[in-house]
């Protein structure tokens, strides 16, 4: 077997820290079924009640008249359509599309709030007549500084650069943030980035008309050392010729880092636990195969553990 997409840690994570070489995959296997089943666990009810990594969902509600809605899934990164439409006939030319400048969104809450002085775009009642499709979870990159905190580019014939503050980002608020930088050295609205959380890509797209161009000096720009291009997905070759610049290569978002910690700790005893290890001890419930595990002792005796649940759990009892 392999590691799903929204497993939150990797087998060689893992290995790393089981000091197994990644040569020796004769307990591969093993290692993966732990690292997906501490996964289902943490996630599950009895623990953090939500998914960790960032994914695509697509939800319908019914209508209220309330102006607000409340999403099953958090934290709320995007939403790529809102739809009202109490036939319920999504593919209709006649559906009401409720257009990005007519709400707000709370990203930790998971909440939208049509604005109040756009009594026009309040929920309707009706069963299931409002769509949504969004991205939520984490889905986070890290730029350091003098290491990947710079992007190169030259519009017209003006070559500058964009330093990104040093940080722990959202992808969506690291195109964002990207865009604001670029845009600011260059003293205009030149460009546009964005992230899309359905391929995980960000693009940058020259958003002025006529003759000016957009290059992306990632080989020959003069913080070329520092650039943030593999970051993001590509490679640091120049990019020149285009009005929209798209990688590649997705960007490898990572959870954040006590999350991820917390499984491989987790699996990591588990795995210590089975005959591959040190001994079997305090085992309880739960198995694969043949192999009972536990989680109730190490969690619940370990405040570490407990204060990293307790910083991402789903207090609200609701999916995500």
């Amino acid at each position: 077997m392999a590691v799903s997409d929204f497993a939150l840690a990797t087998l060689g994570e893992v290995k790393k820290t089981l000091k197994i070489t990644s040569t020796d995959t004769a307990r591969d296997i093993f290692i993966e079924s732990l690292i997906e089943d501490v996964s289902n666990t943490l996630e599950g009810p009895d623990y953090l009640g939500r998914n960790i990594v960032g994914r695509m969902y697509t939800e319908y509600y019914d209508g209220d008249k309330t102006g607000a809605l409340l999403v099953n899934h958090r934290p709320l990164n995007s939403i790529s359509t809102l739809l009202d439409d109490t036939d319920r006939d999504w593919d209709s030319p006649a559906v009401d599309v409720i257009a990005r400048d007519d709400y707000m969104t709370y990203r930790k809450e998971g909440k939208i709030q049509l604005y109040d002085d756009e009594v026009t775009f309040s929920l309707p009642d009706g069963g299931q007549n409002v769509k949504i499709e969004y991205h939520a979870g984490y889905s986070l990159l890290t730029v350091n500084l003098n290491q990947n905190d710079w992007i190169d580019f030259t519009f017209g014939t003006t070559s500058t650069s964009a330093q990104i503050p040093r940080g722990e980002y959202d992808c969506f608020a690291l195109a964002s943030q990207i865009k604001e930088e670029m845009n600011d050295v260059a003293g205009a609205t030149y460009c546009d980035v964005d992230f899309d959380g359905k391929t995980n890509k960000f693009s940058v797209n020259l958003s002025t008309s006529g003759a000016q161009t957009l290059t992306l000096d990632f080989a020959t720009g003069s913080n070329s050392v520092y650039s943030m291009a593999t970051l993001l997905g590509w490679t640091k070759s120049d990019l020149s010729g285009a009005t929209t610049y798209t990688p590649a290569t997705a960007a490898d978002p990572h959870i954040p880092r006590d999350v991820n910690r917390l499984c491989i700790k987790l699996v990591a005893f588990e795995y210590n636990q089975s005959d591959y290890g040190e001994g079997r001890q305090g085992i309880k419930r739960e198995s694969i195969g043949d192999y009972s595990i536990t989680y109730e002792d190490v969690i619940e005796n370990d405040h570490s553990i407990t204060r990293v649940i307790n910083r991402y759990k789903n207090w609200s009892g609701m999916i995500g």
